[in-house]
């Protein structure tokens, strides 16, 4: 896939990243996760887990732990 943010952020076991025009491809993918109600709880569950370390309580903590890194190092 020609993008690294896709191949970060989604992999087998949270969901499935198709070609732009690949049209049969996407028909698949769709087919499997709505015919497979274990591979559905998966996903779900998996993407709850990745998206924990988006919450903004978790980014603003990264980001004060960046400014008190980068202040710390001009005094």
């Amino acid at each position: 896939f020609p993008t690294g943010v896709a191949r970060e952020l989604i992999g087998a076991e949270n969901g499935v990243v198709i070609s732009v025009g690949d049209r049969k491809g996407l028909s698949d993918a769709i087919y499997s996760i709505l015919s497979d109600p274990e591979q559905q709880l998966t996903m779900g569950k998996a993407n709850r887990q990745k998206t924990e370390a988006f919450y903004i309580d978790r980014i603003i903590d990264l980001w004060i732990d960046a400014l008190e890194i980068v202040l710390s190092r001009e005094t």
